[in-house]
């Protein structure tokens, strides 16, 4: 079972960037609370000197937070968002910044800013199922995991200034006829783009979490409307977190959630605790039966996910458009996808 227990810069994140991007993180930097459910890792030292990179750091975090600095943050300790990250009040444009999957995870560090709410969810979700005694740490949930990059050569051509790859054909193409280099911050061999950090969101597929915001915002001028459409009611019937089951085993109520799979894939399973960590390995029962997903359409949604898997610019973009123009489902338009994730 993929389960990991984030504390604070840990090697399994270094591995995962190692595997994933080519780059690992600085050992020693921390996980910071930047919204009630965001956190942010730096790949920088806490006192770099590397101007480049503080400003890169900056504009990412002023961007997550662009739409939230009315709200108050007294919960969360926000001292290492201001350590050695001046606001230089630099007007980096947003096609410098990019970003891609890393992958799913279950967290059950209990450290969140919004613990509290959690466990009263969890109270309330089970309040009359006697027949499991762990209540005492019902705290481990689903995150996803993304990082973010800057191109700091960038030449002022927007969006058009890339090469992006094409999943249907396995290369790179320049749709804007003057590329100057690739979209390829997933990339190991990418000569370009330089890590700024990771985030990690509490809410994936639930509400308006990680998947309702990239769907509606990039999706549907990604996708085109017949997938976007797909993938919405896919993530709508996906379970909003550890939800009791009507089947037994041993006695014992079962439970489904989403389970985080290998290569940034997202599966179902049945689990034997309300925490959904133990997992059930009985044969009676599975979750697709549970939750009235087919297994067909959890591949074709993956498939979907592939593309974001990839690098991909901060500013959502519509590649049929001759000027690039996305016009999303929000009503906005191109609109600074990396923001919205921590919404």
């Amino acid at each position: 079972m993929f389960v990991m227990r984030i504390s604070k810069a840990t090697t399994i994140i270094s591995s995962l960037l190692s595997l994933l991007s080519g780059y690992c993180l600085v050992a020693g930097n921390e996980w910071m609370h930047v919204s009630p459910n965001i956190e942010f890792q730096s790949k920088m030292e806490p006192h770099s000197s590397n101007t480049k990179m503080i400003r890169a750091t900056n504009l990412a975090i002023n961007r997550m937070l662009s739409s939230q600095k009315q709200q108050s943050y007294s919960a969360f300790d926000t001292s290492s968002y201001s350590l050695g990250m001046e606001d230089f009040n630099q007007d980096w444009d947003s096609a410098q910044l990019a970003w891609h999957l890393l992958g799913f995870y279950v967290d059950c560090n209990g450290d969140d800013g919004d613990d509290d709410h959690h466990r009263r969810e969890l109270q309330e979700d089970h309040h009359e199922d006697h027949h499991d005694d762990n209540d005492g740490d019902n705290t481990c949930r689903r995150k996803v995991l993304y990082a973010v990059y800057v191109d700091p050569n960038y030449q002022g051509g927007g969006i058009g200034e890339y090469e992006y790859y094409d999943q249907d054909c396995g290369e790179y193409k320049c749709y804007g006829g003057n590329c100057r280099t690739k979209m390829d911050c997933h990339s190991s061999d990418s000569e370009s783009w330089q890590l700024v950090g990771i985030f990690k969101i509490n809410k994936i597929s639930q509400g308006d979490g990680w998947m309702e915001q990239l769907f509606k915002h990039a999706g549907v001028c990604y996708w085109g409307e017949d997938n976007y459409s797909f993938a919405s009611q896919m993530r709508e019937t996906l379970p909003d977190g550890c939800k009791q089951t009507d089947y037994k085993a041993n006695g014992n109520y079962l439970y489904v959630d989403v389970q985080p799979a290998d290569n940034a894939y997202i599966s179902l399973a049945l689990y034997t605790d309300k925490t959904c960590t133990s997992l059930y390995t009985g044969t009676n029962y599975n979750a697709y039966t549970a939750t009235g997903i087919s297994s067909d359409d959890m591949a074709t949604f993956n498939t979907l996910l592939n593309g974001y898997r990839t690098c991909q610019p901060c500013v959502a973009y519509d590649l049929s458009q001759d000027d690039f123009t996305c016009y999303d489902d929000a009503g906005y338009t191109n609109c600074n996808q990396c923001m919205k994730f921590a919404i």
